[in-house]
């Protein structure tokens, strides 16, 4: 499954997600029960079942047995805790802008460095991406439960996008990416927000791990 996306992860460091951002990243069900399950398996496993246990027997043995299965149930729950937020980021590559605040008409320079070229399945591209979130009405009324569906849905689609080749070495590679001034600045509003980044792909590869990101923010 899918780590959930954070709700600042398409901002650079420093900048607050817009009342937009906040909304549609409010946790899902399982996200929102997750901490709190975990919480109460820690105060479970070494308060209240070995508390419980030392009121019926003090034979240390039992006690130390009871805390050592306790434990390896709590580690298999940080465990399955961590697959459910890792990052799904590729490792094998990785994209940095600079600078991470630019004017629209600026240049901002992108530097690659492939950790593992062995790692690449394919063509490796690095590029310049801005992407639109907007909010429009849901296409039902209800669900197919009969619930009642939100009164607004979010979509998104690239608002700008230029994409070039990179070589497959270990070398640093280097690009520029020139912001086009009539492109939209980012914006995080309540209804519409843009988000810029600069990023690595690989646009063949249909597993997880197959893009790296890095924000940054356009100013007017």
């Amino acid at each position: 499954m899918a780590a959930p996306k954070r709700v600042d992860e398409h901002l650079p460091e420093g900048r607050e997600p817009g009342p937009q951002s906040r909304r549609i990243a409010a946790p899902s069900g399982v996200s929102r029960f997750l901490m709190p399950a975990m919480a109460v398996l820690f105060i479970a496993c070494f308060i209240g079942i070995p508390f419980a246990i030392a009121t019926v027997t003090v034979a240390p043995i039992v006690n130390y047995t009871a805390i050592g299965v306790l434990t390896i149930v709590f580690l298999v729950g940080i465990y399955v805790l961590a697959r459910r937020f890792r990052s799904t980021a590729a490792r094998h590559f990785e994209v940095i802008a600079e600078p991470v605040e630019l004017r629209r008409g600026e240049e901002v320079d992108a530097e690659l460095t492939i950790h593992d070229v062995n790692e690449l399945d394919g063509r490796l591209e690095v590029g310049l991406v801005c992407v639109e979130r907007y909010d429009h009405p849901p296409q039902e009324a209800t669900g197919g439960d009969g619930s009642v569906a939100p009164d607004r849905a979010t979509s998104e689609h690239v608002a700008y996008e230029r994409w070039l080749p990179a070589w497959r070495t270990d070398e640093p590679q280097s690009f520029a990416f020139r912001v086009p001034t009539e492109a939209p600045y980012s914006y995080e509003g309540e209804c519409i927000s843009f988000a810029w980044r600069v990023a690595a792909r690989e646009p063949e590869r249909r597993s997880e791990g197959g893009a790296n990101d890095d924000p940054i923010w356009v100013l007017p």
